[in-house]
C-alpha cells in the first residue's frame, strides 16, 4: 500500500494509481474526523505488518532537491508503537532518480505559484497527445526519449533499535517529545535516501553546467567535467563506482535527450544552455546536489546500499 497526494487525483491517472494499491491523502485537510480515521488506518496497517510506501517529504519535489520531511505520517506509525509488545517497524530508504521526469515543468510551475489546469478536457488532451506521440515513433526511439530511470534500496533502519538506542518508548512519550524523536528518525531516513539516490547522466551533465557556471561547453569539456564529478562523488561515498562511469555514447544520448527537451542547443561544436530552461536544468542538477553541498550529513557506514536495480 502507499500514500498518494491529491496531485494524482486526475482523470484516468487516479484509477490506475488506486488499482496499484494507493490511498489518497488530503494533507491540508483540517477535518478532525478525517485525520483521526487516517491515523487509525495507518496505525492498524503498520501494526499488522502491511508494507507501505511513503514520500517522507509529503509529495513530489518541486525543485528536484530533497526537501525537509513532514512528520505527520511517520508519527501515525510510531505514536502507538510499543517496543515490548509490537512487531518491529522496518524502514527501507529508497532513492529514485530519472533522466527525464515527465512532470518536471509542472512541478517547477507549482513552485512558482503558477496554477495548474485541472479541467477534464485539459487532461484528456494531455493523455491523448502522450499516447499518439509515443506510439507513432519506433520502439528504440521511444525508449531513448526518457533516458535512464533507476532505483536504489538502502540498508534497513529499525524503529525498535532506534528507540532502544535513544532509551525511549514512543507509546509513553508526550506529543512534543515524541515529535522531537520522530524528527531525529526522519532525518536519519532522509540521509539514507540521499545516500542511495542514483547518479544518472542527465543530472551529472546538469551539475557540470551548474558547477562550471558556463553557458556553453564542448562535448570533450562536458565528458571531462562529468568524470571529475564522479571521482568527487566516489570520494564522498556516493552509490557509484569508478567502473560505472558513463561511456561517451551514454553521455551523447543524454545530451541528445536534453536537446530534445529544449534544455540545451548545439551550435558550432558547443552545447549551450537554453535561457528559458535554466530552471529545468537546475531541477535535474538538484537531484544530486546534496553530495556537493551537505556531504558531511551523509554517513556511508550507516546508510550503505543493500540492493540496487
Amino acid at each position: 500500500s502507499y500514500a498518494a497526494g491529491e496531485w494524482a487525483k486526475v482523470f484516468l491517472l487516479q484509477s490506475l494509481i488506486r488499482a496499484m494499491g494507493a490511498f489518497f491523502v488530503r494533507r491540508d485537510s483540517q477535518n478532525p474526523l478525517y485525520r483521526r480515521v487516517l491515523e487509525r488506518y495507518v496505525h492498524m496497517a503498520t501494526r499488522e505488518g502491511v508494507c507501505q510506501a511513503v514520500f517522507l517529504e509529503g509529495g513530489l519535489t518541486k525543485t528536484g532537491a530533497l526537501v525537509p520531511p513532514k512528520l505527520g505520517f511517520l508519527d501515525y506509525m510510531l505514536r502507538g508503537f510499543d517496543i515490548e509488545k509490537d512487531r518491529d517497524i522496518i524502514f527501507v530508504p529508497v532513492g529514485i532518480n530519472y533522466d527525464k521526469v515527465l512532470e518536471d515543468r509542472v512541478q517547477l510551475n507549482a513552485a512558482k505559484g503558477i496554477p495548474i489546469s485541472r479541467s477534464l478536457w485539459h487532461w484528456v488532451k494531455v493523455v491523448f497527445r502522450f499516447i499518439v506521440v509515443n506510439f507513432s515513433i519506433p520502439k528504440e526511439q521511444r525508449r531513448d526519449r526518457f533516458g535512464y530511470a533507476s532505483v536504489n534500496f538502502g540498508h534497513v533502519i529499525s524503529a525498535k533499535m532506534f528507540a532502544e538506542e535513544q532509551g525511549i518508548s514512543f507509546i509513553t512519550l508526550d506529543k512534543d517529545t515524541r515529535f522531537r524523536y520522530t524528527a531525529m528518525l526522519a532525518e536519519r531516513l532522509m540521509n539514507g535516501i540521499g545516500f542511495v539516490t542514483p547518479i544518472l547522466p542527465v543530472p551529472l551533465i546538469a551539475q557540470a553546467f551548474k558547477q562550471t557556471k558556463a553557458n556553453d561547453m564542448s562535448e570533450l569539456e562536458i565528458i571531462s567535467k562529468v568524470h571529475d564529478l564522479i571521482d568527487e562523488l566516489i570520494r564522498h561515498g556516493a552509490p557509484i563506482r569508478n567502473a560505472e562511469k558513463p561511456a561517451k555514447r551514454t553521455l551523447q544520448k543524454a545530451l541528445d535527450l536534453m536537446i530534445h527537451y529544449a534544455m540545451l542547443e548545439f551550435e558550432e561544436g558547443h552545447y549551450q544552455l537554453v535561457d528559458s530552461s535554466l530552471d529545468v536544468v537546475s531541477y535535474y542538477a538538484n537531484s544530486i546536489a546534496h553530495w556537493f553541498e551537505e556531504v558531511d550529513h551523509i554517513d556511508p557506514r550507516q546508510h550503505g546500499i543493500g540492493v540496487s536495480a
